[in-house]
């Protein structure tokens, strides 16, 4: 009997490990003294961004104001059924709080998260300083996860929190969002290393 509930507890096993990291990155923040803030878009609607999108800006205007020397990137493309790239929006909605349009650049091409990591930092100085992403509470551990496979070394996370109506929704879908990226990243490091090797 126990071999053969082993193939799917080796199946479930890192769909469980994943949840649980997920989990840690509930409540995050950066410390004070920031150099920049990457702002990670969300659903945009026809009269402006979505509740998820709000509290993630909402987070990132609150750590600008309490760090007067830092800049932000907003980043957002525009989806099939957006009227507009995200990220203009995102801007938008920052300047009304307040935050001066020079503090903030624009990324507006990518179309997930790991190309909204990708797109930011190559707006970045090649070394941005104490960076955090500013993202929904559900989505910070994968994103620093991919923050960080992309090369930003000094990095931070600010969660801001969710709609906790759809949290459950929010949790498996990033779950398996989760495993495919380590497959990915796994995919993509094994390529590298090959191609590293016999370029030598």
């Amino acid at each position: 009997m126990e071999w053969v509930l082993l193939p799917a507890v080796l199946f479930a096993l890192p769909f469980v490990l994943s949840f649980g990291w997920i989990l840690t990155g509930f409540g995050k923040r950066p410390p004070e003294g920031l150099d920049w803030i990457i702002v990670l878009g969300a659903k945009l609607n026809d009269d402006g961004p979505c509740r998820t999108l709000r509290l993630r800006l909402d987070a990132a205007a609150a750590c600008l104001k309490r760090n007067p020397a830092c800049a932000c990137v907003v980043s957002g493309g525009q989806g099939p059924d957006e009227p507009a790239p995200e990220a203009s929006a995102m801007r938008l909605y920052l300047m009304e709080q307040g935050i001066d349009r020079d503090r903030i650049l624009v990324e507006d091409r990518s179309a997930n998260t790991r190309e909204n990591l990708a797109l930011s930092l190559s707006l970045l100085p090649e070394d941005p300083g104490k960076t955090a992403i500013v993202t929904s509470d559900f989505h910070m551990s994968r994103s620093l996860f991919l923050a960080r496979a992309a090369g930003l070394k000094e990095v931070y996370g600010l969660a801001a929190p969710s709609v906790r109506a759809y949290l459950p929704f929010y949790l498996l879908r990033e779950t398996l969002s989760f495993v495919k990226d380590l497959v990915l990243t796994g995919i993509l490091y094994i390529r590298f290393t090959r191609h590293t090797e016999e370029d030598q």
